[in-house]
């Protein structure tokens, strides 16, 4: 990859970007664009980490055996409303 890559932006894009380094915020258009890949960094991040949690609950619930004839449901609320046996 090049060192100073070409970057395509909308209109809009590219009005955020003045505006944000008009308020000093930012020192420039890299540092700008940086910040933004930084959280999209952060985000993807997040996702994959959604992801595995999600993977590892589904196998755990393929590990449990197999499934097993579903109550009635109304049962399950009616029981989950009463105090626990002692």
């Amino acid at each position: 990859m090049s060192r100073n890559p070409s970057v395509s932006m909308t209109r809009q894009q590219q009005d955020f970007v003045v505006r944000m380094v008009q308020t000093g915020r930012y020192k420039g258009v890299s540092e700008v664009v940086r910040a933004g890949l930084r959280l999209l960094e952060d985000r993807e991040d997040e996702r994959e980490a959604r992801l595995k949690a999600i993977e590892s609950l589904v196998q755990q619930g393929l590990d449990s055996g197999p499934a097993g004839p579903l109550e009635d449901v109304g049962s399950i609320i009616a029981a989950a409303g009463k105090e626990p046996e002692t």
